[in-house]
């Protein structure tokens, strides 16, 4: 494989010579170590790091964020050295800073989306009621959890195929790519009721 093959590179930030693969060039590795990337990350401005991680259309339209999500599925963006909402990076460049006490909420209920005029600042209580005004309170399950890799018709084909045998659950959970608690689950109807 041409690709690991290792090649000498210099370091953009320190000049030092250092062995990398094609593979990490191509990907855009360009430093030597983690201290002189986060040195090189600083010397792109924050705008052109941040901007260049959102899918920008319309202005009513929603700008999808690219980069790494949280579990909950707003993305996050690496601001001096913390993990933050990158809707809320989106608003302090565009509008302003965050006030204490203070959340960035989004009116269009994309977790994704950066666009300034789909971003509102309010109070947590202010975000909670629209939440519930919109019914996005109640609990996710089945096919609409976002972590689900069961649908309905794959739990009726599970229920369909489990005779009660020793060892079924096991097979069943390879079948379908999950835990055999998830099986167990299904079987039992403690989910997928």
């Amino acid at each position: 494989m041409p690709h690991l093959k290792n090649i000498k590179s210099n370091c953009v930030v320190c000049g030092k010579e250092f062995l990398t693969s094609q593979y990490a060039i191509s990907k855009g590795r360009k430093c030597c170590s983690l201290s002189c990337a986060s040195k090189c990350i600083k010397r792109i401005p924050l705008q052109d790091r941040f901007w260049g991680k959102v899918i920008k259309r319309g202005s009513d339209e929603c700008w999808e964020f690219t980069g790494a999500l949280n579990e909950n599925g707003y993305g996050q963006f690496a601001y001096n050295g913390k993990s933050m909402g990158a809707h809320k990076i989106a608003y302090m460049l565009s509008i302003g800073e965050q006030k204490k006490g203070f959340v960035i909420m989004h009116i269009c209920d994309n977790r994704k989306c950066c666009n300034p005029n789909h971003l509102l600042q309010g109070l947590q209580r202010d975000n909670v009621l629209d939440m519930v005004s919109k019914k996005r309170n109640a609990p996710c399950s089945g096919e609409k959890a976002g972590r689900s890799k069961l649908s309905h018709n794959l739990v009726k084909e599970i229920r369909e195929k489990y005779k009660g045998n020793f060892g079924d659950m096991s097979r069943l959970a390879k079948e379908y790519g999950v835990v055999v608690q998830t099986i167990s689950n299904v079987i039992h109807f403690n989910n997928w009721k």
